[in-house]
């Protein structure tokens, strides 16, 4: 599991969070609050929408287009309970929460 998290604020505009993805490779960033409760994920698609050369995204927040209800893992779960589960819903990345805290995420990397 990786501990060191980049992550996003529900309240971050969304071109500043298109440039978090590319500049770090990431796919995906779990959304969190000032408690590092994990509120929602988002991913370039969120990013790109519906319409991706419409430039709607001026103005607009992370929070009104992440994923809201987000597949997590605890940090007792089991490996093979990992891998059981990013295969099941073809997922790139887990957020792992301990009491609702994001304390990590679980890539398909970790797990092969």
């Amino acid at each position: 599991m990786t501990t060191d998290v980049v992550t996003a604020r529900a309240s971050e505009p969304i071109d500043t969070i298109a440039e978090r993805l590319v500049e770090r490779r990431h796919k995906s960033l779990p959304v969190v609050d000032e408690q590092l409760r994990l509120v929602g994920l988002v991913s370039e698609a969120d990013v790109l929408g519906r319409e991706p050369l419409s430039g709607r995204t001026n103005g607009r927040s992370v929070g009104s287009v992440m994923t809201k209800e987000v597949i997590t893992l605890s940090p007792d779960d089991s490996v093979g309970a990992a891998r059981l589960l990013i295969a099941e819903h073809g997922l790139r990345m887990v957020p792992v929460v301990d009491g609702g805290r994001l304390v990590g995420v679980l890539s398909r990397s970790d797990v092969v």
